[in-house]
């Protein structure tokens, strides 16, 4: 059973401080949580209804707690207009910068959650697994960028930095067609 607390928990994660005080984010719908499950991502719990546990998993043992929640109550947990069968609640991941990436994708400024989306599942499409993305940009785990994403948010990392400070401090990352705060990237770099 799910208490008050617990849904009133799960609706806080859709702002983006109370994801990062609580170290957690909300996954939603079948695909989505299927794509979750294939990830290294950490889940704390599903929620579900009409027998989706039943129905998706397998009768091995997770580690995580399954719960099974009725419409109302799913209803009121949802973030979306027409809630889904299943709701997952995941640890959010620490994604540092490592200097092992072959290609990455620098964002500045994206501010549109249905952009970012669309951006992770194109550089997941082609094999790109991280994603540089200047502070001002828009939370990959907010729900909106979730949904767009498609399932790719858990093959491509988003690592959040200061791009200018990052890329004149780092000289050996090869740049190749970039704009970057409406400019071509070379101006951006002569400007750090």
């Amino acid at each position: 059973m799910i208490t008050k607390s617990q849904i009133k928990h799960i609706r806080s994660l859709d702002d983006k401080k109370n994801r990062n005080e609580c170290k957690q984010f909300v996954v939603e719908g079948d695909k989505m949580v299927k794509e979750l499950l294939k990830s290294n991502f950490k889940v704390i719990e599903i929620f579900s209804k009409n027998d989706w546990a039943a129905q998706n998993l397998s009768k091995k043992k997770y580690p995580f707690k399954i719960t099974e929640v009725d419409q109302n109550r799913f209803h009121q947990m949802s973030s979306l207009s027409t809630a889904q069968d299943v709701l997952a609640l995941v640890v959010l991941p620490n994604q540092p910068l490592t200097p092992h990436y072959k290609i990455a994708i620098a964002l500045d400024n994206i501010q549109d959650p249905g952009n970012l989306g669309s951006i992770i599942r194109i550089a997941d499409w082609f094999g790109i697994d991280t994603i540089l993305c200047n502070v001002d940009t828009v939370d990959c785990f907010n729900p909106k960028v979730i949904r767009a994403t498609m399932g790719s948010v858990f093959r491509v990392k988003c690592i959040y930095l200061n791009l200018q400070k990052y890329f004149s401090e780092n000289k050996t990352p090869k740049r190749y067609a970039a704009v970057l705060d409406g400019k071509p990237l070379e101006s951006f770099f002569k400007n750090s």
